[in-house]
């Protein structure tokens, strides 16, 4: 079960990450910043949003804001590929992680193992989200956008969800179901198996976030 985090107040800070795809054109970084500011946030970036660095730095970026108490909560800022590549660095301070305060890691799409690890391992605050990016592009609705700082926020504490669709039998009986929701993408949750941050669907909500993809 993912641990509820505490809401980010006025003046928390916000750590920014590229686990995977660096951002191709680097004044989005500072859009973003500004962004947030605006909503009454801090916000603190390092080489990774707008350079390619190695997947032992990146991971090594993303352990620095999770060890910080000044830190409160971390957000990629886009997509793309190679997220998977900091697992087996962060899991070697696998035991430290444990002893640390949880903090909320935000994101979607090639941010999964990720998101996965931290609410199947750490039992942290995994929100399936827009990314930072989208923050400052017309790509999702401002609803979108307001509702995911308003969870930040802790001034709402429920989504809905419409029009989904079951994918088994079950899901079609049952009136009322409650269990803990994994989010993720679904050629990524293919390559999770005996993985570090292989996930147990057992009792759970499984949503895939993919659309239209072809079998």
């Amino acid at each position: 079960m993912t641990t509820v985090f505490k809401p980010l107040t006025k003046g928390a800070r916000i750590a920014l990450v590229a686990p995977g795809s660096y951002l191709e054109n680097p004044d989005y970084a500072e859009q973003i910043k500004y962004y947030l500011e605006q909503q009454g946030f801090q916000v603190v970036y390092g080489e990774d949003i707008y350079t390619s660095v190695h997947a032992s730095r990146r991971a090594e970026i993303l352990l620095e804001y999770w060890r910080n108490p000044a830190v409160s909560a971390v957000w990629a800022v886009r997509g793309g590929e190679g997220s998977a590549d900091l697992l087996p660095f962060i899991h070697e301070n696998y035991p430290e992680l444990l002893t640390l305060p949880p903090k909320p890691l935000l994101g979607f799409s090639d941010v999964t193992p990720l998101l996965f690890y931290v609410a199947e391992r750490l039992s942290w605050p995994a929100i399936h989200s827009i990314v930072a990016l989208q923050l400052i592009q017309p790509t999702v609705s401002e609803e979108s956008k307001h509702l995911t700082l308003d969870l930040l926020r802790g001034s709402v504490n429920s989504v809905t969800f419409r029009a989904l669709q079951p994918m088994n039998e079950k899901a079609t009986q049952s009136v009322f179901l409650r269990a803990p929701v994994l989010v993720g993408n679904m050629s990524l949750l293919l390559l999770s198996p005996r993985d570090c941050w292989e996930f147990n669907p057992a009792k759970k909500i499984l949503m895939i976030e993919d659309w239209h993809e072809k079998a």
